[in-house]
């Protein structure tokens, strides 16, 4: 992972100092315009710079995240996806233990606080999103790890939209899962459609992006709603792009409405 990661670092486009005082704004200040590699290169220039630093990995992990989803849109880059979903829980799991230790020691409090709810938040995600990568035998428990660390950071933050979005996949996730795969699995946390559909309609209620309401359609098509599942499709089209990540996640909602045509 290092010597991608390296790679990575050196073809990142040059970004102003992650040294000024100002990196975690100017970082959150990029990926609001849209600017998602800006937002990464600026990010892994700060790792190198400054550390452990719990503000700096969970803004990583989000930053690996987004990576994820500009390569999707991209043909024969598995293994490039694959190394950007595992670098970004290993920085997540590094934000986790950052943020307690900085809270451990009462430094600037507060803000250590918000660092573990993030932290924690994107562990949540970054487990998530690496499931498939483990053998079959390892997956119950990382399903059960994921909402570990989603529930974690919703006990602080109750309505945390990348926990909620979390906990919303890994149920419809295991809700649609094959009766064969049920079967052949062991100790798998007990997950509904209904619990699908209410973590991601909470989800989209503190979000302005069109994540929440992918997934709500998605679960509402999985429980036969086919009716509402097309309304909130339609509303995601004639919304605006209000997140950095709509527009990587709006083709999906046309392929979506595309079948239901």
């Amino acid at each position: 992972m290092k010597r991608w990661r390296d790679a990575e670092l050196a073809s990142a486009p040059a970004e102003p100092s992650p040294a000024d005082p100002s990196w975690a704004d100017r970082t959150d200040q990029l990926r609001a315009a849209g600017n998602l590699k800006g937002a990464r290169a600026l990010c892994l220039q700060a790792l190198t710079a400054l550390g452990e630093n719990a503000g700096i990995l969970w803004r990583a992990a989000r930053a690996e995240a987004d990576w994820v989803l500009i390569l999707r849109g991209q043909e024969g880059n598995t293994d490039e996806r694959n190394m950007a979903t595992a670098s970004g829980l290993d920085y997540a799991r590094r934000a986790v233990e950052a943020a307690l230790a900085a809270v451990r020691a009462a430094e600037a409090a507060d803000g250590a606080n918000l660092d573990l709810i993030q932290a924690r938040a994107w562990l949540s995600y970054s487990l998530g999103g690496t499931t498939h990568l483990l053998p079959m035998g390892e997956r119950s428990a990382r399903a059960h790890a994921t909402i570990a660390a989603a529930e974690q950071a919703l006990e602080v933050d109750g309505s945390h939209p990348v926990a909620l979005s979390t906990l919303a996949t890994v149920h419809l996730r295991i809700a649609t899962l094959p009766w064969i795969a049920k079967l052949m699995a062991s100790d798998l946390p007990e997950c509904s459609l209904d619990e699908a559909v209410e973590f991601a309609r909470r989800a989209g209620e503190r979000s302005l992006g069109i994540g929440p309401r992918l997934l709500l359609a998605k679960a509402l098509l999985a429980k036969g709603e086919d009716a509402e599942a097309r309304a909130v499709l339609e509303e995601v089209r004639e919304a605006p792009d209000r997140d950095p990540r709509d527009a990587l996640l709006r083709p999906g909602a046309e392929a979506l409405l595309a079948e239901q045509d």
